[in-house]
C-alpha cells in the first residue's frame, strides 16, 4: 500500500511466530502452534470493521496452496470470534509479469 501512495493501516499483533528452519515442523505438515487468543486480541485494540489480507501466490504448487489453506483457516476462525477477516488470493499469469503482479496488488489494495 505504501508503494501505491495509499494510507497504510494499523497493524494488529496476533502474536504468531515466524516460520524458520528450526521451527518449521510446528507449521507443516501438522500445525502445532499455540492457539490464537482471539478474546485478548479483541480486548487489546480497536479493530476495523473488516480486515482484508491480500496474498499473491507466485504459483499453484503445494507450498503456496498450503499457505493459502492456513490463511483461510485463520480467517474462518477469526470470523467465528467476531473479527471480520477476508482473504483475497490471486495467482499472476507468470512469475516475471510485474505489470500483472502490480495490477493484483492494486486490486487487493482497493478491496480494503
Amino acid at each position: 500500500m505504501l508503494a501505491l501512495a495509499r494510507r497504510v493501516p494499523h497493524t494488529f499483533d496476533i502474536h504468531r511466530a515466524p516460520c524458520t528452519e528450526d521451527n518449521a515442523s510446528l507449521f507443516y505438515p501438522t500445525p502445532a502452534l499455540e492457539p490464537i487468543d482471539w478474546e485478548r486480541i479483541k480486548a487489546g485494540q480497536k479493530l476495523p470493521d473488516k480486515i482484508v489480507i491480500g496474498w499473491i501466490q507466485m504459483g499453484s504448487s503445494g507450498v503456496y496452496q498450503t499457505a493459502t489453506e492456513y490463511f483461510e483457516k485463520a480467517a474462518e476462525e477469526a470470523r467465528r470470534h467476531g473479527i471480520n477477516v477476508e482473504i483475497i488470493t490471486r495467482i499472476p499469469a507468470t512469475t516475471e509479469g510485474f505489470a500483472d503482479q502490480a495490477a493484483i496488488i492494486e486490486t487487493i489494495s482497493s478491496a480494503g
